[in-house]
């Protein structure tokens, strides 16, 4: 996922599970995530007017008794301006 610079991230986990899943969030495997806000469920994780620090790979994890499982997406902000080095 390639965010512009200064536009807002949003990452939804969907999730499916009995008994219902409880999930949290990681970004490089760390549970602190600055500036994130999440929806009531968790389900979703916003970054609003994103820059360079929020580049790095987003984790949901989901369990119950059943078990775990994960999805990551790796996030790398793109500056607005384009640059084209002419040889």
């Amino acid at each position: 996922m390639s965010p512009i610079i200064h536009s807002d991230l949003n990452l939804t986990c969907i999730v499916e599970g009995d008994p219902v899943p409880s999930m949290y969030w990681l970004k490089n495997g760390a549970h602190v995530i600055p500036r994130a806000q999440l929806s009531a469920d968790n389900r979703t994780l916003v970054v609003s007017d994103v820059d360079i620090p929020v580049d790095g790979v987003y984790t949901c994890v989901a369990g119950n008794r059943a078990g775990n499982d994960s999805s990551s997406a790796a996030v790398e902000v793109l500056s607005e301006y384009m640059f084209t080095i002419l040889n």
